[in-house]
């Protein structure tokens, strides 16, 4: 899931609309046209969260702790 966020490229194929001329994967668009919102277009955007954010976020902080490890067990006190 990480390849599509690194390229660009999108998940899922999107389909415009006639209507409103969005996305099928836009939740405006079945706002606009007074439709509830597709379970699809919730998971899809979880998904574009997990990986476009958190991800991310999560690899920095783990980078972070184990390359500063040493450092951190000497502030905490358990170096040597």
């Amino acid at each position: 899931m990480a390849r599509p966020s690194i390229l660009g490229e999108d998940i899922k194929m999107h389909v415009i609309m006639a209507e409103t001329n969005l996305s099928d994967l836009d939740p405006e668009h079945y706002e606009k046209i007074g439709a509830p919102v597709p379970d699809f277009v919730v998971q899809d955007l979880k998904s574009r969260t997990a990986v476009g954010v958190l991800g991310p976020l999560i690899v920095f902080v783990g980078t972070l702790a184990n390359g500063f490890g040493d450092l951190l067990n000497n502030v905490v006190g358990y170096g040597g």
